[in-house]
């Protein structure tokens, strides 16, 4: 159950981590519930015993199938603490990679958001910076344009150090709040620091944080604090720095709570430990977040593929998934662990995964977007057009083949939009077997880059890369000539070799004059000329015609 009332207020809740202990009702039967926030699972309210039963839309069991988890209190179980590590993209974290070849410690520097760039234009920002230090030393620069809006940024390798300082250097334009990119981190723990793995790399666990038996983990720390053995401790490479010998170890965690040395060591970092538990896990990518900008969102009709982590020495357990009218359940013997489930929800509605009572997942299922839906997101969004002449071609399209005359390539006009000064274009042509590259080139550039091409090359394959904006392919050839157009064009130097050279009055001219007045392809043909001396001698030989 996600949704409450507070028993003074009767205001509808969330159910939230942030959430303080008080007393709740559940909105559908009127029992009484409390907030339950654990360790694998959504925060959700659940039902004390006595309070609901399976007629309750919203009944909730505190703990096991079907009972709540304290019978004989009023007040509900202590709350499990919710397992994190450092991984929320607004905050300065600390990550480790190559743990079993050279390691090395990443720390990642949050991105600056939109509400803080404001109205200043990205190209301000170019000459501004970051220093970053490790304890006194410093490290390096990482420049504020790879930190703008919607860039992933590489994480800056650091030495282990007692702490970490991001901080702004020269360069930052004046109405831009640089004082809030000062950061700070805490630093590697000689008694040894935790990672855990979160979404393919090793993100350092936050003090208080919570593990469980059997859980595998990352150990860095100076090379005499090795942990205790009972743990598995597997040495990996080993560094010197500011004095120290740091090491890596992996390690893994005992199956059984009664192990006291383990514990001890554990607290002794700041984490706690917990018995394990089932865990739930989506494995359908998800079509985007729901309105409250928490929840995921799935397609109807696409199948809810889930994993399911059976804890060691777990009999059996039952999964139900509900929401609107569906309600299906369904037990496991976990012979083998992880164990994966296909569930395909009917109803347009929020749904949930509980197991043992447990909230695990939350999602929305909504409707799939109409084909007129799907056209209008893609109007709205902008990509990369490069326009010759009367000639266009979008990103996200086949390569297409483009023919301009040689006389038309003189005047052509060749555009390349967005037409944004901060919009990086990368170009590669290839014209008689030679490649030309051009990186990093505004889109003004570009364009002027691609008019050479047109002057210089008959023919050559073209492409242009936006990155996010997309790329555009095209092979430029020359255009195709009909016999008249070249009956018309040596007809045309014909008569402007005799128009040069003869008199006005003489016989040649005045012949020149009455082949021009009688072929009327031939006068269309020296009228469309582009030089400009042909067309002004034959309008002055046709008016002496008439005049004669």
């Amino acid at each position: 159950m996600l949704h409450a009332r507070e028993s003074g207020s009767r205001e509808e809740i969330e159910a939230s981590a942030d959430l303080g202990r008080g007393e709740y009702e559940c909105p559908c039967c009127g029992g009484r519930v409390f907030l339950r926030a654990g360790l694998t699972y959504t925060p959700h309210f659940a039902h004390y015993e006595g309070e609901g039963t399976d007629a309750c839309e919203e009944y909730t069991p505190g703990s096991g199938d079907n009972a709540s988890p304290d019978s004989a209190s009023a007040n509900p179980p202590e709350e499990v603490v919710e397992a994190i590590v450092e991984d929320v993209p607004e905050e300065i974290g600390v990550s480790i990679s190559g743990v079993d070849e050279a390691w090395s410690v990443l720390l990642h520097v949050p991105e600056i958001s939109n509400d803080e760039l404001g109205t200043l234009a990205l190209s301000e920002l170019r000459h501004a910076a970051v220093q970053v230090y490790a304890g006194h030393v410093t490290i390096g620069r990482i420049s504020a344009l790879d930190l703008r809006p919607g860039v992933v940024s590489v994480p800056f390798a650091v030495p282990p150090a007692p702490g970490y300082e991001v901080s702004p250097v020269d360069g930052w334009p004046r109405s831009f709040p640089s004082d809030g990119r000062r950061l700070f981190a805490q630093g590697i723990n000689p008694k040894g620091t935790l990672f855990q793995l979160k979404r393919g790399e090793w993100k350092r666990l936050r003090r208080g944080a919570a593990v469980q038996w059997g859980d595998a983990l990352v150990v860095l720390a100076d090379r005499r604090a090795a942990p205790p053995s009972t743990c598995e401790p597997t040495p990996k490479e080993a560094t010197t720095f500011a004095g120290l010998t740091w090491q890596v170890w992996r390690v893994k965690l005992p199956t059984s709570g009664g192990n006291e040395a383990a514990k001890r060591w554990l607290q002794e970092l700041g984490v706690d430990v917990h018995p394990p538990t089932w865990r739930i896990g989506l494995l359908t990518a998800p079509s985007g977040l729901s309105e409250d900008g928490r929840t995921i969102a799935v397609r109807s009709g696409v199948p809810i593929i889930a994993v399911v982590h059976a804890p060691i020495g777990a009999k059996e357990g039952t999964v139900v998934l509900s929401g609107g009218t569906d309600r299906h359940a369904l037990r496991l013997a976990p012979a083998a662990s992880p164990l994966y489930l296909e569930l395909t929800p009917s109803t347009l509605d929020r749904h949930v995964l509980r197991m043992a009572g447990q909230v695990h997942v939350a999602f929305d299922v909504v409707p799939e977007p109409s084909t007129e839906d799907v056209r209008g997101l893609l109007s709205d969004v902008p990509r990369l057009c490069v326009t010759f002449g009367d000639f266009r071609v979008d990103a996200w399209s086949e390569k297409r083949r483009v023919e301009i005359s040689r006389q038309a390539r003189r005047g052509i006009e060749v555009r390349v939009e967005p037409a944004i000064s901060d919009v990086s274009l990368n170009i590669a042509a290839t014209a008689r077997g030679r490649r030309h590259l051009w990186s990093s080139v505004t889109p003004n550039e570009a364009a002027q880059q691609i008019g050479v091409l047109l002057r210089a090359e008959a023919t050559f394959d073209l492409m242009v890369d936006a990155d996010a904006l997309g790329v555009v392919r095209v092979r430029i050839a020359p255009a195709l000539e009909s016999s008249q157009e070249v009956h018309g064009r040596r007809t045309t130097r014909w008569l402007y070799t005799i128009a040069a050279s003869s008199v006005p009055g003489r016989p040649q001219a005045a012949a020149v004059t009455r082949s021009v007045r009688r072929d009327s392809h031939l006068l269309i043909a020296v009228q469309r000329s582009s030089s400009i001396a042909v067309a002004n001698q034959i309008r002055a030989n046709r008016a002496r015609g008439r005049r004669s």
